[in-house]
């Protein structure tokens, strides 16, 4: 069960509207409708990411330790 932000008696219309107005409808709809909602861009590029991963490894230690 969920209930929305816009159904609950304690959190004021004004404050609602005033985060509508600040963020996106994307986060908005996340955070205050309890809706799962894909943003369409990312925290780092995922070509960032895939070029740093890399299956060629070295040895961890020096020779001899």
């Amino acid at each position: 069960m969920s209930v929305p932000a816009t159904e609950c008696a304690r959190i004021p219309a004004e404050f609602l509207e005033a985060e509508r107005e600040t963020h996106t409808d994307e986060w908005y709809r996340q955070e205050y409708l309890c809706e799962f909602v894909q943003e369409h861009e990312n925290l780092i590029d995922r070509e960032l990411v895939e070029a740093a991963l890399t299956d060629n490894f070295g040895p961890l230690w020096p020779e001899g330790v």
